[in-house]
């Protein structure tokens, strides 16, 4: 398997579960997946066409920078690393999200789908990691470029996946992509309270994740063992990882603990279809003939 930006699921998905199992006592697994996401990032980290084919691989890429960023600074305290990933993943959220707006508007992005939301979502990333760097250092400049990114995140991002749940035809291959827009509700809960402790938000926005959770999960998993093996399967990651970290800061660590289960499943599962997968690649290409 060739990896790139479009494998930056797979970055995103570890990342994220590195910062939520420290958060929750499991240090040691915590410090392996850490490991594991800064690996990921170096094979990630690979030449693509920057055009609008690729946004939402290239969205993907600075929401796994970013979400790295967070890991470091959460496990072993290292906020230079957290600024400059924020710096390099911010930096490219909000191209990505500039850029991709002007295709949907353009009608340049193909059929709806719910990948369509991947290069817009991206700053709520960035308004997330803001809010944390900006708390540290005591910058209010970093906080106001959190909001910034939070409101362009919300514009671009919101309508965007109410078209998708409207109109998208996702096929057998890309059914853990209806777990994309859960990255929104749970990245703006965990931004809004990190900003301004809006408390209410995250009840509203969580309330409205239950449902989408529910649509998410029988889409996924009543085909998850027929479902060809892609880059896709790390879409059931992130953005569980996501509601879990927003559940925790709204006070609902029953609901975070449950989600928390779910990541590490889906994480394993998509880990082990990509050892299965190039275990098979490997095999087909030792044959003879």
């Amino acid at each position: 398997m060739k990896l790139g930006p479009a494998w930056s699921g797979a970055l995103m998905g570890t990342s994220i579960t590195a910062t939520l199992t420290y958060t929750f006592g499991l240090t040691w697994l915590s410090h392996a997946l850490l490991l594991a996401a800064s690996v990921l990032a170096i094979l990630v980290t690979r030449r693509e066409a920057f055009c609008t084919r690729t946004m939402p691989a290239w969205g993907m890429y600075s929401m796994g920078l970013l979400a790295l960023g967070t890991a470091y600074s959460a496990t072993l305290g290292l906020w230079w690393v957290h600024a400059v990933l924020w710096a390099i993943g911010g930096a490219l959220s909000v191209v990505t999200c500039i850029w991709y707006t002007l295709a949907l508007l353009r009608r340049q992005a193909g059929p709806a789908a719910f990948t369509w939301g991947l290069p817009l979502v991206a700053p709520m990333v960035t308004a997330t990691s803001s809010a944390q760097l900006g708390a540290h250092v005591g910058s209010d400049l970093i906080m106001h470029i959190g909001m910034a990114m939070f409101a362009l995140a919300w514009a671009t991002g919101v309508p965007t996946f109410v078209v998708a749940y409207l109109r998208a035809e996702v096929p057998l291959a890309l059914r853990t992509t209806t777990w994309i827009p859960l990255g929104i509700v749970g990245q703006s809960t965990a931004a809004a309270h990190l900003l301004w402790g809006a408390h209410t938000y995250g009840v509203i926005m969580l309330s409205i994740g239950v449902p989408l959770v529910a649509y998410a999960l029988y889409r996924h998993w009543s085909v998850a063992f027929a479902m060809p093996y892609n880059p896709s399967w790390f879409a059931s990651t992130f953005p569980v990882g996501t509601v879990c970290l927003g559940a925790h800061l709204t006070g609902f660590d029953g609901a975070a603990h449950v989600l928390l289960g779910l990541l590490l499943l889906h994480l394993t599962w998509a880990a082990t279809g990509g050892a299965i997968q190039a275990a098979r690649s490997r095999s087909s290409r030792l044959l003879p003939g």
